[in-house]
């Protein structure tokens, strides 16, 4: 992890997404698609459907033959017999003529039935091809003269919308609106009790009247709440991550978390919130379920009370806009591109080191700001490990318990 200074700001990815997101760009046109080509009929002959019958005639005409042969064989009856055989094969031979005939005569009525047919088809192809040719001109001259003039037209005003503020800005806002709604919610935490930091107390005091003039006229709701003992749950955890101090915002399900961090504990002197020690895992944690997160020294917090909650207010106007009292988002212009949001006046403080946090728990580094009665109060602070058993996080690394308190 890089070295950081505090003021800490980490805001949501999908946040950070939408400060940026630009409207889909016209699309570019595209010819259009050519009619298949006509395909040219062929002119089929029919099929001889008379074969049949003609077999049929074999045997009769075998029949007549074999009288014939058979009656000049026999003395008796047989110019009888021979009549019979050349009458059969008479009138095979007769049968046959008229078959042929009578299929010469179909064959020709289908022959002209099938021409006819192939006219038609001939006529329907040249008069598709006609069109299939003048289609194509067509096409190429309204793509070139009035598609290519439309989307020229649409090019030209996108790219003057996208310079445009005003309009980027009733572009994004619906989008950041439907998404805050969809962000979680935090609830009350009712598990074990614990012992918090000893300057959360202290900040509330301060923020309350940073925001005391939020409440509309209009109205008896409280537009800004400061929340404690609130958390951000997750399945199957008996102690879920808890913020410091969680603001919400009327009428925008706006939440952000503040951190205090201290460089070590009271009652032990072990080192937290030190570069390296994975609170950027807890921070991601909310960042990645819409919380924004703002981390403070508790040095910042204790000596500069009035300015920290005007840093915390400047950066809600940044991103939300100033009339977030009245539950509307009026600007969006926090740009994650630059440096964060500064307060005037606030003393920036570098992120410390694991071994400067042992130094100055040596030194009882934090005697030296926290007035008397809170002083007094930092031997009663407790390390709590925060149960990371229920977590189910996107990141292959595992989650350490060290470096967590409650505060």
């Amino acid at each position: 992890m890089s070295t950081a200074s505090y003021p800490i700001v980490k805001i949501p990815a999908r946040i950070t997404e939408i400060s940026r997101s630009l409207p889909v760009p016209p699309d570019k046109p595209v010819l259009p698609k050519h009619p298949d080509e006509p395909t040219l009929p062929s002119l089929k002959s029919p099929n001889d459907s008379n074969s049949g019958v003609g077999c049929l005639l074999v045997p009769v005409v075998l029949f007549g033959i074999a009288l014939i042969i058979q009656g000049n064989s026999r003395k008796s009856e047989s110019d009888f017999v021979v009549t019979i055989g050349v009458g059969i094969l008479i009138c095979a031979l007769w049968g046959w003529i008229k078959i042929k005939n009578q299929a010469a005569i179909d064959k020709a009525k289908v022959l002209a039935e099938a021409e006819a047919t192939y006219r038609k088809k001939l006529l329907i192809y040249q008069n598709e091809l006609s069109i299939y040719n003048t289609y194509n001109r067509q096409a190429v001259e309204r793509e070139h003269e009035i598609t290519n003039k439309e989307y020229e037209q649409k090019l030209q005003q996108y790219k003057v919308d996208v310079l445009n503020s005003s309009f980027l800005f009733n572009y994004r806002t619906p989008i950041l609106n439907s998404y805050l709604k969809s962000i979680k919610k935090p609830q009350p935490y009712t598990g074990q009790s614990y012992r918090k930091g000893v300057s959360e107390d202290f900040f509330i005091v301060t923020l309350k009247l940073c925001f005391a003039d939020d409440a509309p006229a209009d109205t008896k709701k409280q537009t800004t709440k400061i929340l404690t003992n609130y958390v951000l749950p997750f399945d199957n955890s008996s102690r879920p991550f808890m913020p410091d101090i969680i603001i919400t915002l009327y009428g925008l399900e706006f939440v952000l978390v503040i951190e205090i961090d201290e460089p070590y504990v009271g009652s032990s002197g072990q080192p937290i919130h030190y570069i390296n020690s994975r609170d950027y895992k807890r921070d991601k944690f909310f960042t990645d379920n819409g919380w924004i997160v703002i981390r403070f020294t508790e040095f910042q917090i204790i000596t500069q009370p009035d300015k920290c909650a005007s840093f915390i207010k400047q950066t809600i106007i940044g991103i939300v806009g100033s009339s977030y009292k009245a539950g509307s988002i009026t600007a969006f212009s926090y740009d994650i591109n630059n440096d964060k949001i500064r307060a005037s006046n606030l003393i920036v403080s570098p992120q410390w080191t694991e071994q400067e946090a042992h130094a100055m728990a040596f030194k009882r580094y934090r005697n030296s700001y926290l007035p008397p009665i809170l002083s007094n109060k930092i031997i009663e602070e407790q390390y709590i490990n925060e149960d990371l058993s229920g977590f189910k996080h996107n990141s292959t690394d595992s989650f350490d318990d060290d470096n967590d308190l409650p505060f």
